[in-house]
């Protein structure tokens, strides 16, 4: 899906679908989305009940410090998410990216 700019609603309602009935999704390609902090706040809700999703590349969005600090909370909740690529979302600090990167690595 990456570059399809499907934005913050049309992740709403991909991260409902994810969060509710995935069962076979296991990679996600959300590159180039214009996906903003709304939808990095839905991923970070759908972290919390996917238990399928291994790899999900959401770089070259709109997302910010708000939307990287939801991802991060919930993080912990989440076993299966081993790669969450966010570079390129100029809203979002390196130190920040870095922080979630360890937190997933810990895992």
């Amino acid at each position: 899906l990456n570059g399809n700019l499907i934005g913050d609603n049309g992740a709403n309602d991909l991260f409902k679908v994810l969060a509710t009935v995935n069962s076979t999704v296991t990679h996600l390609g959300l590159r180039g989305n214009t996906i903003s902090d709304k939808g990095a706040t839905a991923f970070a809700s759908a972290l919390i009940d996917n238990e399928m999703l291994v790899s999900v590349d959401m770089g070259q969005n709109k997302i910010t410090a708000k939307g990287g600090g939801d991802i991060l909370k919930v993080l912990a909740c989440n076993e299966t998410l081993e790669e969450l690529t966010l570079d390129g979302n100029v809203g979002l600090s390196n130190d920040l990216i870095e922080e979630i990167q360890q937190v997933l690595e810990n895992e």
